[in-house]
């Protein structure tokens, strides 16, 4: 059944406003020993977690919608809202539905951030993800396959379920499908379309699972079907590691 605009961008809004992430407790009870697993964005291999039959979950903070109290006693006031406030989330148990945490390196404060929920958290998987700087194939390349590689046997460990070189192959294309623009308006097929709750799209397509993303995502434009795909881009450097990555897992197919 088509969805109209207006009522994806009603779903996608009371899921980017719910702190309590009522959608991601509901997809852990639906069938029993489910996982999810948080990250903060970006850089994070959400493919890999989804392979390993467990739910991605993206972490903004808390935005503007929470006082952060508790969070203020491990960060400096004047630093970035977004950790302060994602330690708040945890100390006030928001995000106990999550089984574990990854932190990319996108700032010192994010890579300060991962020692701290190790501390906070000790029941809780954390991971530092960490990107090359050196983009040799030979330097950078090596060492970002073998980083995933050491996720990809902890997530498999966590899920009690193997990451097959297919499924993570799988995994990867269909998150590549699965495309949002960042300007202020989403192109479909052609289509212009302004979008001025943009953000309402994309962030809540960061916790929601994948298949359920894509049903939402169909809507009726007069009269005509068109997919509406709702999930951010990896950055374009990082792209490219993808890129590498998947050619070396279909070369090794071979």
């Amino acid at each position: 059944m088509n969805t109209p605009l207006k009522d994806i961008i009603a779903r996608c809004e009371g899921l980017f406003e719910d702190l309590r992430f009522a959608s991601v407790q509901e997809w852990k009870a639906a069938a029993p020993g489910r996982k999810a697993i948080g990250y903060m964005p970006i850089y994070v291999p959400r493919e890999l977690i989804h392979a390993a039959g467990m739910l991605p979950v993206g972490i903004f903070g808390g935005g503007d919608q929470m006082e952060v109290i508790q969070g203020d006693a491990y960060y400096q006031s004047y630093i970035c809202r977004i950790p302060r406030s994602t330690v708040e989330l945890g100390l006030t148990g928001r995000l106990d539905c999550l089984d574990g945490m990854l932190f990319p390196s996108i700032c010192d404060v994010i890579r300060n951030l991962s020692g701290m929920w190790q501390i906070l958290f000790k029941d809780k998987y954390v991971r530092y993800i960490d990107v090359p700087q050196n983009y040799l194939d030979s330097v950078g390349g090596e060492f970002y396959i073998q980083e995933m590689q050491a996720l990809r046997k902890d997530l498999a460990t966590l899920s009690g379920k193997e990451i097959t070189d297919d499924e993570w192959r799988d995994r990867l294309i269909q998150w590549f499908r699965a495309v949002a623009r960042e300007e202020k308006f989403i192109y479909i097929e052609g289509v212009e379309i302004e979008v001025r709750e943009d953000d309402y799209i994309i962030r809540p397509a960061s916790g929601i699972d994948p298949e359920v993303c894509a049903r939402l995502a169909i809507l009726t434009l007069d009269g005509k079907k068109y997919e509406l795909q709702i999930v951010r881009i990896y950055n374009a450097r990082m792209k490219v590691y993808y890129e590498y990555l998947l050619n070396e897992v279909a070369r090794d197919a071979k």
